[in-house]
């Protein structure tokens, strides 16, 4: 089973071979080798049958209770209680690490691709791998996945440069489908929660995700793209009314994902989101693939779902606790809402050119890719707020800021404003761009900005004199 982005990379010879390089070469066999021998060592763990009771094999600490996560019934055992206890204690106690070691536990998108090839598993939800995969992997040990002898000695683990922002109810294959669109670097390397943290109790937090994402140079949000969710009518979407089921995949519903995006937006991180499904085909006595379906249509119907408030979690205290947190951003709930809704519009532009996601992710060949149509991607990298890409392109060629098309009079500089993306309004200012310069309904940049509650761009635009 091999994976492409598109009809485009579908034909590219030369990304076949990259791919048979980084997936099908013989350490990543000798890793999945490994791996499956481990998974066979624990054939004894298995899931309780419906009308059986549970045997609790894998516990989670939540508010100091030890829980269930397949009955998600409280352990009431004594003993059981004491044990695990005991086990939390030891593990904390022998965990040297710091919150910033988290962002070295990245593994590479080729290693992603062939998990899923060689386990099967693009069809079942990232919650699925974790329960299913890597619990009963690292339940000898308690460690985290990356921490298993196979994968230390593989050469896959290593320092993350792209934070993933997700949902376990979504498919897997939607996750690493979308990381492999636009003909990314397979070694690069990405930081995936069920991967990185500890699915063990543990006397030591280990989901300072904040911290992680402030270390990684990119920030990518992968969202499923639920049928239920295509086909609602727009008065469906106004009142958010979504099926239960969609909204637990998509992260524009849950607490987690929008406090990770307050992160990003905190940290001023280029945020990168990605909507769409995952196609296996096969063509006439070739492998199966795998292939992104981007759905540019449904991020245009989630700027009006998006409702900091509205967020769900797993675990009810979570979103007392996130909450208390994003009040603290500049404009609180409304002003995160803002933010998300900026990404969003960046992003439905940027559906339909994911070499542009993985340029500004670092990708070199995309990069270049970019930089053959330079005029094209410059508005774009504006409006998406990519400011590493717009820097290349403008480094290479400065008079773009003079010479770029756009559409309606939107030039970069107002797309920037538009999307709420200081950074990328601070360089095209650097680099001489008109700040005086209205669209051809005579909106000028501090009237987007001030329109879309984008306060620190606002601000700015105001100590630079801009009207």
């Amino acid at each position: 089973m091999g994976v492409f982005s598109s009809k485009e990379v579908k034909q590219d010879e030369r990304r076949n071979q990259l791919f048979n390089k980084f997936v099908q070469n013989a350490a990543m066999n000798t890793l999945m080798e490994a791996l499956k021998e481990l998974q066979q060592n624990t054939r004894e763990w298995k899931k309780s049958k419906a009308g059986e009771l549970c045997s609790h094999m894998h516990v989670e600490c939540w508010n100091g209770k030890f829980m269930c996560s397949g009955c998600h019934q409280e352990v009431s055992d004594p003993e059981r209680v004491s044990n695990e206890e005991q086990l939390m204690k030891n593990i904390g106690a022998n965990d040297f690490s710091e919150p910033k070691d988290s962002v070295n536990r990245g593994v590479t998108i080729a290693f992603l691709v062939a998990i899923c090839q060689y386990f099967d598993l693009y069809k079942v939800t990232a919650g699925e791998v974790l329960r299913d995969f890597i619990v009963p992997l690292t339940s000898g040990s308690r460690c985290r996945f990356v921490e298993l002898e196979a994968m230390q000695k593989s050469g896959v683990v290593g320092r993350a440069t792209t934070f993933i922002s997700h949902c376990n109810k979504a498919e897997f294959g939607v996750l690493v489908a979308a990381l492999c669109d636009g003909g990314a670097d397979l070694t690069r390397r990405v930081w995936v929660d069920i991967f990185s943290v500890r699915q063990w109790p543990s006397s030591k937090n280990d989901l300072h995700f904040e911290v992680v994402i402030e270390q990684c140079p990119s920030f990518m949000v992968i969202s499923p793209s639920p049928w239920e969710v295509r086909n609602m009518e727009f008065n469906d979407v106004q009142n958010r009314r979504f099926p239960t089921a969609a909204k637990a995949q998509m992260p524009f519903f849950r607490i987690w994902c929008l406090y990770e995006i307050y992160y990003a937006a905190k940290f001023d991180k280029p945020v990168a989101m990605i909507c769409g499904s995952c196609e296996l085909w096969r063509e006439s006595g070739q492998q199966q693939n795998i292939s992104f379906k981007s759905e540019e249509g449904l991020l245009i119907k989630m700027l009006d779902a998006i409702d900091v408030e509205q967020a769900e979690a797993t675990v009810a205290s979570d979103k007392d606790m996130l909450f208390n947190k994003i009040l603290s951003y500049e404009g609180g709930m409304a002003g995160l809402n803002r933010k998300v809704r900026g990404v969003i519009e960046g992003a439905w532009r940027a559906c339909s050119h994911p070499e542009l996601v993985c340029a500004s992710c670092g990708d070199a060949a995309a990069m270049a890719v970019v930089r053959e149509r330079a005029e094209e991607y410059f508005s774009l990298a504006a409006e998406g707020g990519f400011p590493a890409v717009l820097q290349d392109l403008l480094l290479r060629d400065s008079n773009l800021i003079r010479n770029h098309k756009s559409v309606y009079g939107m030039t970069a500089f107002l797309l920037a404003a538009q999307g709420g993306h200081l950074t990328c309004l601070q360089l095209l200012v650097e680099k001489g761009t008109d700040i005086t310069v209205a669209n051809q309904g005579g909106v000028t940049a501090l009237k987007l900005a001030t329109r879309n509650g984008h306060v620190a761009c606002k601000e700015y635009l105001l100590s630079i004199g801009a009207q």
